[in-house]
């Protein structure tokens, strides 16, 4: 498994090689979330993703192939 920490304005970015990935945000005391992705070499994969009760405080994720 890979593994990061946010910025300060909750977004973050992972260099991966091209493939399906499960990527997975989560935090305490909130409900973690989780999405499949496909990297894809020289491409950018940005994904939303919710979290806990107030969805409308998203998460960015970034996935770099």
């Amino acid at each position: 498994p890979v593994a990061t920490v946010t910025a300060v304005d909750g977004t973050y970015t992972i260099a991966l090689a091209p493939g399906r990935y499960t990527l997975t945000a989560s935090a305490f005391g909130y409900d973690s979330v989780s999405q499949v992705v496909e990297a894809v070499a020289g491409q950018v994969v940005d994904a939303a993703a919710g979290m806990g009760v107030d969805h409308a405080e998203g998460r960015r994720l970034l996935a770099r192939a």
